[in-house]
């Protein structure tokens, strides 16, 4: 191949990644534009949720039982999966 063809096939692949490199950082772009709107959701979720229970927190009772024990179930696995890490080391 002529040092031409050779450079001008670099040239081609040299566009091609910078279009592939740009296209991906506006996607990157987008997701982070919609994570911020799934953000500023649950920031307004939240707060109508913390007035609801200023109101009413008796009403509550069985949602945040169910809530934390979600999470205290999810911590036990955690350290279940840290231990068999720990013992297969």
């Amino acid at each position: 191949m002529e040092f031409k063809e050779r450079m001008q096939n670099a040239g081609v692949e040299f566009v091609n990644a910078t279009k592939m490199v740009a296209d991906a950082a506006v996607k990157h772009t987008g997701i982070a534009a919609e994570e911020y709107k799934i953000r500023e959701q649950y920031r307004i979720l939240g707060r109508l949720l913390y007035e609801a229970y200023e109101q009413s927190p008796e009403e509550f009772d069985d949602f945040s039982s169910e809530f934390f024990a979600a999470f205290h179930n999810i911590t036990i696995s955690k350290e279940k999966i840290e231990e068999l890490k720990e013992n297969n080391k």
